[in-house]
């Protein structure tokens, strides 16, 4: 990602202002090094960016990648162009713009300045790029379970250790969508196949990406990382729960301006939402001494006749209720807010000091599990940083361990069977019926029971025994005593 701006030099001197005094490997090696490693100020795609060039892998930081200059055609979809010099015609299957010369041979050569390469005439270019992972040309399911990873640019990924997966994808049969006009018509091959989730099919709250910029060709550009912004996301960050129609002159017209309330009048001072995007999460509210169990209201001068206010920690509460609890809300998006911790500006609980607070970006996202704000995020961090979080109470979905000697690829069902897995003179003492996975995998590993086709596999509700309790746990050939997996 980029840096940050660097200061302009003396005496005519200029520094490189993609260099982050933060993040070492964005400084430029010696002008005698070979390596390409370092951050430099270009044009791209016109406008300026700070980048590193790159020859291969090697140049980039770890984790990324030398990008290719195009991306051949795949299927049904065309090759993207748009980074070649013009006269490119097709991209070859390592990224090099191709010109429309058939063929080049010692015999017949390219144009001036064009290499010969695999038979093919190839443009110039400049240099390439480095980035976070090759650009995805195809949108499809695997066919089952497969290992991969996921480095995220310009943005936090949110995972859970304990949490079930996120289906991303459905098949028309499971989805009801298949053709069914025809009488006594029946499902096509194809429609058993997995496909990605249409627009309304898919649980906006199933995201694991908070941006912090938007993503190469996002439509919207930065308004679509914003939590409000008009026509793409109209709704009021900060709805004002007891009156709707005044939020935003309650959080964004100060007294004495153009744009305060008709005739006359202005924002309520006293009333909740005032400065709503202003407000500190730190000030701790006290309770009122002559009515128990009720928060104290907080005072401040010139608040006309009402001369006190409610405290800002449960209105931040009630707001933060009202758009988890709201599936349409706009998800994992930025939004101004007031001031945090480090600020070194004393904060007061007087209401009229609120538009002299200072303000920072923040992120706000949930899924189905968890919701939580993210502030000051005006800056990245200058490398990988990981946030954890501890959920307790509730429910969750089972996890099942998964010993090294078993592997389950494509589960497709699940049956719970009749019989107790529970000993008579073992713990716990409570019924506990096996219940059985019937994994559709097409091609198992050396692993698991060998590269078999399909299997059933056995699961003991507290079969692994730890610190915290009893597990459910996949049973191997040894745990089961010779019984499971069928295979």
């Amino acid at each position: 990602m980029a840096g940050t701006g660097g200061a302009g030099g003396t005496g005519g001197a200029s520094e490189n202002d993609c260099y982050d005094p933060a993040d070492p490997t964005t400084q430029l090696p010696p002008k005698d090094s070979p390596s390409l490693r370092g951050f430099t100020c270009v044009a791209f795609r016109g406008e300026r960016r700070c980048l590193n060039r790159c020859t291969t892998d090697q140049d980039c930081r770890s984790g990324r990648v030398c990008l290719p200059f195009c991306t051949p055609a795949i299927g049904n979809t065309p090759a993207d162009l748009s980074r070649c010099p013009s006269g490119a015609a097709a991209c070859s299957a390592d990224g090099l713009c191709l010109t429309a010369q058939d063929a080049c041979h010692p015999s017949k050569s390219c144009q001036p300045g064009e290499t010969c390469v695999s038979g093919k005439c190839a443009l110039p270019v400049e240099s390439h790029f480095c980035g976070d992972g090759p650009l995805l040309t195809q949108n499809g399911c695997f066919p089952q379970l497969t290992s991969y990873a996921v480095n995220v640019n310009a943005g936090f990924l949110v995972t859970g250790s304990q949490a079930g997966s996120f289906s991303a994808g459905t098949t028309n049969v499971a989805a009801g969508t298949w053709d069914m006009t025809m009488p006594m018509s029946m499902p096509k091959p194809e429609d058993y196949l997995c496909r990605q989730f249409t627009a309304t099919e898919r649980d906006p709250r199933l995201v694991s990406r908070i941006p912090l910029r938007p993503y190469p060709g996002q439509p919207g550009g930065d308004d679509a990382i914003k939590c409000e912004s008009p026509p793409l996301h109209p709704m009021p960050v900060f709805p004002n729960p007891k009156d709707p129609e005044k939020s935003i002159l309650q959080t964004t017209t100060p007294f004495d301006m153009a744009g305060a309330p008709p005739a006359g009048q202005r924002p309520d001072r006293s009333g909740d939402g005032y400065y709503f995007d202003r407000f500190a999460p730190a000030l701790e509210p006290t309770l009122d001494p002559n009515s128990p169990g009720k928060l104290a209201d907080v005072s401040g001068s010139s608040m006309g006749t009402a001369g006190h206010a409610r405290p800002e920690a449960p209105q931040l509460v009630e707001w933060m209720a009202t758009w988890t609890s709201n599936k349409n809300s706009i998800n994992a998006c930025l939004y101004k807010g007031g001031p945090i911790s480090s600020d070194v500006q004393p904060i007061l609980s007087d209401p009229t000091t609120r538009p002299d607070r200072p303000q920072h970006l923040r992120a706000r996202y949930r899924n189905t599990q968890v919701a939580f704000v993210l502030a000051d995020v005006e800056r990245a961090p200058a490398a990988g940083t990981n946030i954890h979080f501890d959920v307790h109470g509730g429910f969750r979905q089972q996890s099942v361990v998964m010993l090294s000697t078993v592997e389950v690829s494509a589960p497709a069902r699940i049956v719970l069977g009749p019989f107790d897995s529970n000993r008579v003179d073992g713990f716990p003492t409570k019924a506990a019926p096996f219940f059985f996975v019937v994994d559709q995998r097409r091609l198992g590993r050396g692993t698991g029971g060998g590269p078999t086709r399909g299997q059933i596999v056995r699961v003991n509700p507290y079969g692994l025994s730890t610190s915290n309790g009893f597990l459910p746990v996949y049973e191997d050939f040894h745990g089961s005593n010779g019984l499971f997996p069928i295979q």
